[in-house]
C-alpha cells in the first residue's frame, strides 16, 4: 500500500500486550505508514490499556486514531491467573466505554486464541464483541480469519498466542486509516478513576530502557494510604523493581499480596479492596497470611527483597458498567485483510516442502514459525 504524504503524517495510539511490544511485529508494520504512540505492555490485560488511556488521555485525543488488541492477554488472565470471566467483562466494559469518549476512530484487533490447552476463547472474544457492537467500533477479527483459513493447522501456536512476526508486520503495514468509521462519542463515563502516583516522601528516580521510561518510587516498609484515596477500590498496580519482591495492601482485616518480578508490569487485582482510614501498602519479603494473588512470570520466584519499584496504583470510585442492550453499527474490516495470504506464501512453500516427510509435524510448525519471525526481522 503506497500511502500519500497526508496519510504518512497520521498519528495513532497503540494499545496491547507483547504482540504490540515486539519490535519486529505489529508496531514495525504500523511504523511504515504512521507515527505510532505505543502504550502497550506485555503480560497485561485490557485493564492496563484502560490505565494507559487515562494516563495519556489528553495526548491520545489529539491523535488520528487508535489501534487496540487485548483479547490475548485477557484470555491468558483467565487461563494462567484464574481471573473470572465476570471480572474480564467488567474491565473490558470500562475500557471500551472510555475509548468511546475519544473523538477519533477506534480499531479493535481480535488476535487468534489458539493455545490448545487453554479454554474460554469463545467467551473472551464474545465479551469483546459485545462492547465493540455497543459502542460501534471498527474490528478486525483475526481469530475468525485464522479458523476460516485453517492457519492453526500450518502454524505453531503453543507459544502463548504470538502469531509469526511476518504476519503481524503485514497486518500493521496494511491498516488503512481511510476505511475506518467514527463511533458515536460519549461525553462522560460513569466511573471516577484515580491514578495514585503522588507519593510524597518517597525516594524516586527515573528508570528507562529502549521501550519504557517511568518515574519509580522506592518502597521499603509500610505506608498509609492518604485521605484522598479513601473510598476508592484498587483496580491494579504498576511496578518496575530491580529484583523479585512482594507488594501487599491491608486494611479492615483484609490483606492481599502479589509477587512482583523485575520487569515493568501492570498487575490486576482480582479480589476487591476498598481503601479506608488505616489502609496501608507495604513491600514484603514473604507471604504468611491473607490472599496471595497470581501474577505473570513469578512462579519460580523465591528470594524476595524488601525494596520495590512502585510507579502507581490504579483506583476507581463508584464503579459502574453502563447498562442497556442497544448496539451501534460496527465496521467489520476482517474481509479487507485477505492479503495476509501474501505473507504466508513463503511459509506455505516451506510447509509443503519434503521436510515434512522427515520430521514431526509439531517440530515443522516450530521451524516454520521461527523462520517467519526471522523474515519479519529483515522485512522492510
Amino acid at each position: 500500500m503506497n500511502m500519500s504524504n497526508s496519510k504518512k503524517n497520521k498519528k495513532l495510539a497503540l494499545f496491547g500486550g507483547s504482540n504490540s511490544v515486539k519490535k519486529m511485529g505489529l508496531k514495525r508494520g504500523l511504523d511504515v505508514n504512521y507515527d505510532v504512540y505505543n502504550y502497550s505492555l506485555g503480560a497485561s490485560s485490557s485493564l492496563q490499556n484502560l490505565y494507559e488511556l487515562i494516563r495519556n488521555f489528553e495526548i491520545i485525543n489529539t491523535l488520528d486514531f487508535v489501534v487496540t488488541e487485548s483479547n490475548v492477554n485477557d484470555f491468558h488472565s483467565v487461563n494462567i491467573l484464574g481471573c473470572k470471566l465476570k471480572l474480564i467483562e467488567n474491565n473490558v466494559a470500562m475500557y471500551y466505554e472510555k475509548l468511546s469518549t475519544l473523538k477519533i476512530p477506534v480499531l479493535v484487533i481480535l488476535l487468534p486464541l489458539q493455545t490448545a490447552s487453554y479454554s474460554y476463547s469463545s467467551e473472551v472474544n464474545a465479551i469483546h464483541y459485545k462492547y465493540i457492537k455497543k459502542y460501534g467500533f471498527n474490528v478486525m477479527d483475526l481469530h475468525k480469519y485464522y479458523l476460516k483459513e485453517k492457519l492453526n493447522e500450518k502454524l505453531y501456536f503453543n507459544n502463548l498466542d504470538h502469531p509469526p512476526s511476518l504476519i503481524m508486520y503485514n497486518i500493521g503495514k496494511y491498516i488503512d486509516y481511510d476505511v475506518l468509521e467514527m463511533h458515536e462519542v460519549l461525553e462522560l463515563t460513569l466511573n471516577n478513576y484515580l491514578i495514585f502516583h503522588d507519593l510524597k516522601g518517597f525516594k524516586s528516580k527515573v528508570k528507562k530502557n529502549t521501550a519504557f521510561c517511568e518515574n519509580i518510587f522506592t518502597l521499603s516498609g509500610l505506608y498509609d494510604f492518604p485521605p484522598e484515596t479513601y473510598g476508592y477500590k484498587i483496580l491494579g498496580v504498576h511496578t518496575w523493581s530491580n529484583k523479585d519482591s512482594i507488594i501487599s495492601v491491608q486494611g479492615n482485616g483484609i490483606k492481599i499480596s502479589k509477587k512482583i518480578n523485575n520487569e515493568c508490569q501492570f498487575h490486576d487485582y482480582f479480589n476487591e479492596f476498598y481503601i479506608s482510614d488505616g489502609a496501608a501498602f507495604l513491600a514484603d519479603t514473604s507471604f504468611k497470611e491473607g490472599i496471595l494473588e497470581k501474577t505473570f512470570r513469578t512462579e519460580s520466584s523465591k528470594d524476595f527483597k524488601e525494596e520495590l519499584g512502585l510507579i502507581a496504583f490504579f483506583l476507581v470510585k463508584s464503579e459502574h458498567v453502563r447498562q442497556g442492550s442497544k448496539t451501534q453499527k460496527y465496521n467489520d474490516l476482517t474481509t479487507n485483510f485477505t492479503h495476509i495470504n501474501d505473507a504466508l506464501f513463503f511459509m506455505e512453500e516451506y510447509y509443503t516442502w519434503n521436510l515434512n516427510k522427515q520430521i514431526s509435524d509439531s517440530l515443522l510448525k516450530k521451524i516454520t514459525w521461527k523462520i517467519s519471525n526471522y523474515i519479519g526481522q529483515i522485512a522492510k
